[in-house]
């Protein structure tokens, strides 16, 4: 669905991890695309997720939550755009959905990894910052943000 949209086209998708009640995306514009006023990626983000939610949810036999769930988009400096997409990768670790983020296949480490290719996603933002190898490397040394409970 995102592939589809002007945000594929006005810029790059570097990161992204579909879980069950959340879509995460780290998009970062293409200088024209800030120059555009016109140009709304909250309104396409917004209609983008009404739109996956609605689908997902009706492919596995739930009804459409109301109301919808707002979709937020939040901004974060370029030069911290490695740790941005790592963080999303790591969240269905986080969340305990896999003990590894190689594990889950809905989201764009794949990519990362070289497992599979996700058309959409563009690993160049990411490299500019930070070899390949020091990003997947550093999916290793991550700390959870969120302290385990005791059990």
């Amino acid at each position: 669905m995102i592939s589809g949209t002007e945000l594929a086209s006005r810029g790059e998708i570097c990161a992204f991890c579909v879980l069950d009640d959340e879509l995460l995306l780290v998009w970062r514009p293409s200088p024209d695309a800030a120059d555009d006023p016109a140009f709304l990626p909250e309104e396409i983000l917004g209609q983008t997720g009404k739109e996956y939610i609605r689908t997902y949810r009706g492919r596995i036999g739930l009804r459409e939550p109301d109301p919808v769930p707002e979709v937020r988009m939040e901004s974060h400096p370029m030069e911290e755009l490695w740790k941005i997409c790592r963080d999303v990768h790591m969240s269905p670790v986080d969340r305990g959905y896999v003990r590894r983020p190689s594990d889950y296949w809905y989201s764009s480490f794949e990519t990362y990894i070289m497992r599979y290719q996700w058309p959409f996603v563009s690993t160049r933002p990411v490299t500019e910052q930070i070899t390949l190898n020091a990003f997947v490397r550093m999916h290793r040394r991550y700390r959870r943000s969120v302290p385990r409970e005791a059990v």
